[in-house]
């Protein structure tokens, strides 16, 4: 019953759901996104993205993810749309989009599992993007949007969104801890049974507490899908707060791989200690595991870091990321560092391509611009296709 359910409902997702209600239960605004970079890197889907509107929100993708079983090109034609949304404001969605789209038969993998989604449920389709049907460059998280757009109406349980801004909010304010970067179909199903409970004790839909939480936390950090505020009669002033910053990197992730889409070892041996008197003052930072495993999740998964999601301070992070990309050099393999970028520019910090040319990967003559951007390149490239347990 719906009154036995709300005694077990975490008081955080009350009080989000409260303040949505008492701000007017509004929708989330549309995002700008800037069409013409993604035309210039996806030629052959000129007409599709000229046909998208300026502003991309929920109501636009649902409606195009409508059509995404009916054929091949209705499935890519959802998935761009998607993957314009998600990465609206970052410079390497268009990148990423077209490498996906590069997987043989891309076309073909995004109906089937669209059609499995409408057959089937949306873990199952979870399961076939994880398994025969997956792309490059093409991840749970981004795969969660996908399915939550494109899932027919009325289908239980409710395809949700499960990125990191849902799993930092719910490893936060109820302690729950969810890798949203690691496949693995029971988490995702375990996220779908928690959250349709919690709905039927706020009286609320499922989806309307997961754009809650993916919209509260969207405008805590300021990115572009969050929307402006104004305080409420009546909210606590620590909530207003709230929705104007964030404690950035209070945010663990858990990792608790699936044994049966995958796992890896998590142990590896520390690059060695240069002599004393040897190592430049971003040389002795410590060598951050914890971190190193994020970003090859990130990479093998295709996607970026921002800073705001790395334990430290600004002058610490620079410190360990050093220590990394050496790390990586001494090992033949791109800079993952290259992955870490500003959440408001999607570029990175100046850092990169200093310790880029202090550990020499970066070339004589190249720009900053060019060793960040090929070094993007390479990392996908390579984590993508490599069996390398780092």
């Amino acid at each position: 019953m719906i009154s036995d359910v709300s005694s077990t409902v975490p008081q955080p997702l009350g009080e989000l759901v409260r303040l949505w209600r008492l701000d007017g239960s509004p929708s989330q605004p549309g995002t700008a996104w800037p069409r013409q970079q993604w035309v210039d890197g996806l030629p052959r889907n000129r007409d599709a993205l000229g046909a998208m509107p300026d502003l991309l929100d929920r109501t636009f993708l649902r409606g195009v993810g409508a059509s995404a079983a009916v054929d091949a090109t209705s499935a890519e034609r959802a998935f761009i749309a998607v993957m314009a949304w998600g990465y609206a404001k970052t410079n390497l969605g268009p990148y990423r989009a077209s490498m996906a789209l590069k997987t043989p038969r891309a076309g073909e993998r995004l109906l089937v599992a669209a059609r499995t989604l409408a057959n089937s449920g949306a873990v199952a389709a979870y399961q076939c993007l994880a398994g025969d049907c997956r792309l490059a460059f093409f991840g749970p998280a981004f795969v969660t949007k996908f399915l939550s757009f494109c899932q027919p109406p009325q289908q239980d349980p409710i395809a949700l969104i499960l990125d990191s801004l849902v799993s930092a909010w719910l490893s936060r304010e109820v302690a729950v801890e969810l890798d949203s970067v690691s496949w693995s179909a029971s988490t995702y199903s375990h996220y779908l049974d928690l959250m349709q409970y919690w709905a039927s004790g706020l009286e609320c839909r499922p989806d309307e507490l997961e754009c809650c939480i993916f919209s509260g936390m969207s405008t805590e950090r300021g990115n572009q899908w969050g929307r402006p505020r104004r305080p409420l009669e009546g909210e606590p002033l620590h909530r207003r707060e709230a929705y104007r910053s964030t404690p950035h990197g209070s945010h663990p992730e858990s990792r608790r791989p699936d044994p049966g889409l995958g796992s890896r070892p998590r142990s590896r041996p520390r690059p060695s200690t240069p002599a004393r008197g040897q190592e430049g003052p971003s040389m002795q930072g410590k060598f951050r595991e914890d971190v190193h495993d994020k970003l090859v999740d990130a990479a093998r998964n295709g996607h970026t870091v921002c800073y705001s999601d790395l334990p430290g301070g600004r002058g610490h992070i620079g410190s360990y990321l050093y220590r990394i990309a050496d790390y990586e050099k001494e090992h033949g393999r791109p800079p993952l560092t290259a992955l870490v970028v500003r959440k408001d520019t999607g570029l990175p910090g100046g850092g990169f391509a200093i310790a880029a040319r202090q550990v020499g990967y970066a070339k004589p003559g190249e720009s900053d611009d060019e060793v960040w951007r090929r070094a993007v390149a390479e990392v996908f490239s390579y984590w993508s296709r490599s069996g390398d347990h780092a």
